[in-house]
C-alpha cells in the first residue's frame, strides 16, 4: 500500500461516524453499474488453506439502495419487492386486498429533510394506537404498508407524508359498520392528536392482489410519482416501468434529500412493514442460483452450505498512452482490486 493510500484510509477512519457512513455510501452509490467477478469457492478448500475457485461469473452491481436512481438498479429492487411480497403465504389465497392511505399534515421541505425520523416514530406510535383500539372495537386490520411522499399536494414548498396499505379484505357483512367503526376512531383520536400529527384514513377500494402488490413495489423501492393519488398507476411488468423511469415520470429521494438525510432517516430501515398476522415475505437472493450444482475435483459435489461467495469490480485500467513519458522517480499506476460485502 503507497503511503497515499494509508493515508487516504487513516483519513476515512478518523472521520466521525456519520461522515465513515455517507463516504461507505457514496462508495456503493458510485459503483452502481459497474461490472463485477462473482466467485464461487470452495469453502473446504478455504478451510484448508487453499483457495479454489469453481466458477466466475460477470454480471453487473447493483447497490439496491433506495437513494440510487440507476434505471437497472431501480428495477432489481421492484422486482425483488414483488418476489417477497409474492411469496407471503398468508396471502396466497387471495386474488383482491383492500387499498387504504393514512395521511399526515404537511411537513415544510426543510423540516423534513433534517427531522423527518422523528415525526416517522410519531406516525407510527399514531398508526399503531388506531388499529390497537380498532381491534378493540372488534375491527382487525391485517396489512402490508409502505411509506409515501407526495409532491402535488406542495404547499409553499412542503410534502405530504403518507402510508399505502394493502389488507386482506374485511367480510362484506362486516364492512360498512368496520368503516363506520375506523372513521369514529379517527375522529376521537384526532380531537386529542397535537396538530401536527393529524391523520386521514382514505379508502380506494378493493383491487386485484397483483396490481397492489405493483403499487406497494413501487413505493417500497423508492419511486414516487407525481399527481399519483389522483391518477393510480396500476400497470405491471418491468418494461413498462422502465420506459416510464427513463421518462421521466418518477422521482426519487435523491430529487429532495442528499447522503447523509438518507442514513438518518431511511439507512437499513425496512422498505415494508407487516402487521403481526402477516409475516415479511423471503428476500430472493442470487447466492443459491450460484452455489447450485457445484462440484470441487478435490471435495466432489458440494452443498449450498460448503460453498461462498466472493464479490470483486471488474475493473481494467486502459493501456498507457505510449506517447506519455514517467516522470522520474514517480510510482507506478497500482490497482487495487475491491470487495464487495
Amino acid at each position: 500500500m503507497s503511503s497515499m493510500q494509508y493515508t487516504k484510509q487513516m483519513l476515512i477512519e478518523e472521520y466521525p461516524l456519520i461522515q465513515r457512513e455517507v463516504e461507505k455510501l457514496k462508495s456503493k452509490l458510485s459503483f452502481c453499474g459497474t461490472p463485477i467477478l462473482i466467485k464461487v469457492g470452495c469453502r473446504k478448500c478455504k478451510n484448508e488453506g487453499i483457495e479454489n475457485f469453481l466458477k466466475t461469473i460477470k454480471k453487473d452491481f447493483h447497490c439496491l439502495i433506495r437513494l440510487c436512481f440507476e434505471t437497472n438498479c431501480i428495477l432489481e429492487r421492484f422486482a425483488s419487492t414483488m418476489e417477497q411480497l409474492r411469496s407471503i403465504k398468508r396471502l396466497s389465497g387471495l386474488r383482491r386486498l383492500w387499498h387504504f392511505a393514512i395521511g399526515f399534515s404537511l411537513l415544510d421541505l426543510e423540516e423534513f429533510q433534517n427531522n423527518f425520523a422523528i415525526h416517522k416514530k410519531r406516525y407510527e406510535v399514531t398508526m399503531r394506537n388506531y388499529f390497537s383500539k380498532a381491534r378493540k372495537e372488534n375491527v382487525v386490520v391485517e396489512y402490508i404498508r409502505v411509506l409515501d411522499f407526495s409532491f402535488d399536494k406542495i404547499e409553499n414548498g412542503k410534502i405530504y407524508p403518507h402510508y399505502h396499505y394493502g389488507a386482506i379484505p374485511l367480510k362484506s357483512s362486516v364492512r360498512r359498520s368496520s368503516m363506520i367503526k375506523l372513521k369514529a376512531i379517527e375522529k376521537n383520536m384526532n380531537k386529542r392528536m397535537k396538530l401536527n400529527y393529524n391523520f386521514h384514513l382514505q379508502s380506494f377500494g378493493y383491487k386485484s392482489k397483483e396490481a397492489i402488490f405493483n403499487y406497494l413495489a413501487k413505493r417500497a423501492c423508492g419511486l414516487y410519482k407525481f399527481n399519483e393519488d389522483k391518477n393510480k398507476d396500476w400497470a405491471s411488468g418491468k418494461g413498462k416501468l422502465k420506459e416510464d423511469i427513463e421518462n421521466g415520470k418518477y422521482f426519487g429521494l435523491k430529487d429532495v434529500i442528499n447522503e447523509e438525510q438518507y442514513i438518518n432517516h431511511f439507512y437499513k430501515k425496512r422498505h415494508y412493514v407487516t402487521s403481526a398476522g402477516i409475516p415479511h415475505g423471503s428476500i430472493p437472493t442470487d447466492n443459491e442460483q450460484h452455489k447450485e450444482g457445484c462440484i470441487c475435483e478435490k471435495h466432489g459435489k458440494l452443498t449450498p452450505k460448503d460453498v461462498f461467495i466472493v464479490r470483486e469490480i471488474d475493473y481494467t485500467p486502459p493501456p498507457p498512452d505510449p506517447r506519455l513519458k514517467m516522470v522520474e522517480n514517480d510510482e507506478p499506476f497500482i490497482v487495487k482490486v475491491i470487495k464487495i460485502n
